[in-house]
């Protein structure tokens, strides 16, 4: 039977703290967080730790303000502090309405969470055998298969899940035998949506065959944790060899056995926040960018996400810019630009950044502002496609420019052109031309290109 002290012991052990100081339970209102933090509720004071909770509002349900008033109500009745965190559900069109939701609720939490605070979620052995089943439904790999860990780094603090090891029959048991009160989600109702189909049809036969089903299914994620904690010690080790700053070595990959650089893709790609590719894009990855000659620059896209290479350096890409602004304009109203009134800030379109002016330190010499006209035009080169009429560089010479300053050939149409007059004044903030500059001595403009960082490539020598 499940027990407050139960709970405390587990805290302590699967979650490795011996000692905390200061819970926040993730508090829904359902039965699992109404158990979590009732229990909690009834040992803090044996235990010495503060206790709190939260309550994340998505505003999906017709219901939802009075699902905050009861757990507001169940938290005064304990003397737990209950914060309300409102959250907007975003790009539902691209994750889903329950991927859009979970990542608007754990974002939230995470900057509600304060410094050491440990954030206590009800994730039981049930949920940790549903996450295993839809990751194998998904062909996932060790990680995937390793489910839900029991404790991990979040934000400024700890997320754990001190209840894994208790399955959802043992929480409504004490949950009646305390007399609780708790609230039911409709949508759970619902077995159109993966994880309730598993748990109203796949999970209660597992258990009428294997009663114990769950926990020993958590047994199992332990382990594959474990396993899991190994891979990612063996991309780190391969890693200092492979990695240049957020690139990936091409060379380096090339040196490793396929197990082994495949291990090594998923670690860089997670450092680099991806979305996880699936095993076809990962082998498309290997494929394309391995197998390609020196000059070519192979892209593999999911998502919002892009692998590009460029020489022997893998780029990990989130919202590339497209299309180029030369591309767009060329059936929209400003074929010619944009004018950009001086010294104001200038946003540039498709996410190429923003270019300022700010005057030039004692010493630097900037743009010479008695050369400047009040406003400067900003134009773009359409790959494959000569400059404007009447401009005075030539695209050999900004062929020149963009690679001797190591522009990324994917960014090179969206690399600003300052024009005046039909004199190309700077390129960026990467070249300026020689008699548009100050006097020694003489105070002028600085010009940034805010964002360009983006666009150089990180084995660039100059």
């Amino acid at each position: 039977m499940f027990s407050a002290d139960e709970l405390l012991n587990a805290l302590r052990r699967r979650c490795y703290a011996p000692d905390v100081a200061a819970l926040c339970v993730a508090f829904s209102g359902g039965l699992d967080s109404t158990v979590l933090l009732h229990a909690l509720a009834q040992v803090r004071a044996q235990a010495g730790f503060a206790l709190r909770a939260l309550h994340v509002n998505h505003g999906l349900h017709p219901d939802a303000a009075g699902w905050a008033g009861h757990c507001q109500h169940t938290a005064d009745a304990l003397n737990v502090d209950c914060r309300q965190l409102t959250v907007e559900v975003r790009d539902v069109a691209e994750l889903g309405l329950e991927a859009g939701a979970r990542n608007a609720r754990y974002a939230a939490l995470e900057a509600a969470l304060q410094p050491n605070e440990y954030l206590l979620t009800a994730h039981h052995a049930d949920d940790q055998l549903e996450t295993i089943l839809l990751a194998l439904m998904r062909g996932a790999g060790v990680e995937g298969l390793a489910a839900m860990p029991p404790v991990r780094r979040f934000g400024l603090g700890w997320l754990a899940r001190p209840l894994l090891g208790f399955d959802r029959q043992a929480l409504a048991q004490w949950g009646s035998a305390q007399g609780l009160v708790w609230l039911d989600d409709p949508s759970n109702a619902d077995a159109s949506l993966d994880r309730n189909f598993l748990r109203q049809r796949v999970t209660p036969m597992l258990r009428e065959r294997w009663p114990v089903a769950a926990v020993t299914a958590a047994r199992s994620a332990d382990h594959l944790q474990a396993a899991t904690a190994s891979q990612q010690a063996l991309a780190q080790v391969d890693a200092v060899d492979a990695v240049h700053g957020a690139c990936l070595r091409v060379a380096a990959l090339r040196q490793l056995t396929p197990s082994r650089r495949d291990n090594l893709l998923r670690h860089w790609l997670r450092q680099s926040g991806a979305q996880m590719p699936s095993t076809r894009k990962l082998a498309a990855i290997v494929q394309d960018m391995l197998g390609a000659a020196d000059e070519r620059l192979p892209c593999v896209q999911w998502g919002v996400w892009e692998v590009r290479r460029h020489r022997d350096l893998l780029y990990c890409i989130h919202g590339m810019p497209l299309p180029p602004p030369a591309l767009e304009w060329q059936l929209s109203a400003r074929p010619d630009g944009l004018e950009w009134q001086l010294p104001a800030p200038l946003l540039l379109p498709g996410g190429a950044g923003e270019l300022r002016m700010t005057v030039a330190a004692a010493g630097v010499r900037g743009l010479d502002p008695t050369r400047l006209g009040p406003t400067l035009r900003v134009i773009f080169r359409q790959a494959h496609q000569p400059l404007p009429p009447g401009v005075d560089l030539s695209v050999a010479q900004l062929k020149k420019i963009l690679q001797s300053r190591g522009v990324l050939p994917w960014w090179r149409g969206h690399v600003p052109l300052l024009v005046q007059d039909g004199r190309v004044v700077a390129v960026g903030d990467l070249w300026v031309a020689s008699d548009f500059l100050t006097a020694p001595g003489q105070t002028g403009w600085w010009l940034q290109w805010q964002g360009r960082e983006r666009a150089l490539a990180a084995d660039r020598t100059s």
